[in-house]
């Protein structure tokens, strides 16, 4: 029996533009596969909005999710045909990307999949309570590398005398999950990408990058096949044509 996935994302209305690519490129996406979506307009929890997907899952998984898919709002599917759910393997209840950007990794929280289970949900409860990173620049993310990642992060605010966790549940992705690519050097994008994902970008230009990617992969291909389609059905049934008709 296939592993059930819940895709869940979500943002305030300053993203609204990005969710309407987004969320049209993940639900062809969760459509090929098989995956419930669901949208979460995001409010403040008195933290920064980034925040909120940890409340969002903690929630999914108290109504039964057996993994959930975070997906942030600025990651647009560019090859479908591949899907999250080949990546569960026994053992591992997280499953996300890190970047190297030549001097360490650096874990992303942007898109994960997660694993109902007690270290999943204890993970999310330590995370929560890390509230020193409450305004941090990466927000949920520096927590993420506080609790997870033995490299130094000193430089970035995150001490390198820190309270880790085991991360044997842990399976880092490759980049094809999570590619950022507009980072210079293409150190964060991979050739082949399932998702471009792009993070810290002014909002315009992740727009027009979203939307660039989204009209050129299958699921805009799609769009853009059926839209002429509709078009002409619109010309041919003309007021004039349809008085014809009804003669």
């Amino acid at each position: 029996m296939l592993p059930e996935i819940l895709c869940l994302t979500g943002c305030d209305e300053a993203f609204g533009a990005l969710s309407d690519i987004s969320l049209r490129s993940l639900r062809h996406y969760c459509q090929r596969h098989g995956f419930r979506l669901t949208f979460q307009p995001l409010e403040s929890s008195g933290r920064p909005i980034s925040w909120s997907k940890i409340p969002l899952i903690q929630e999914a998984f108290r109504q039964g999710a057996e993994f959930v898919w975070w997906v942030d709002v600025d990651v647009v599917v560019v090859d479908p045909s591949r899907s999250i759910r080949d990546v569960i393997e026994p053992g591992k209840d997280l499953y996300l990307v890190k970047h190297d950007d030549g001097r360490r990794t650096n874990p992303n929280g942007g898109v994960m999949l997660l694993r109902n289970s007690p270290w999943t949900v204890d993970l999310l409860e330590r995370l929560w309570d890390l509230d020193v990173y409450t305004d941090h620049k990466w927000w949920e993310t520096a927590a993420i590398i506080h609790l997870l990642s033995p490299e130094s992060f000193a430089d970035s605010g995150i001490p390198d005398a820190r309270d880790r966790i085991p991360d044997g549940p842990v399976k880092w992705l490759g980049l094809e999950w999570n590619s950022i690519p507009y980072v210079e050097g293409g150190r964060f994008a991979c050739p082949d990408p399932v998702l471009n994902h792009y993070a810290s970008l002014p909002l315009k230009y992740r727009l027009a990058s979203m939307r660039q990617d989204y009209w050129r992969s299958p699921a805009g291909l799609e769009e853009k096949a059926d839209t002429p389609t509709r078009l002409q059905t619109w010309r041919w049934l003309r007021p004039s044509r349809i008085r014809r008709l009804l003669g």
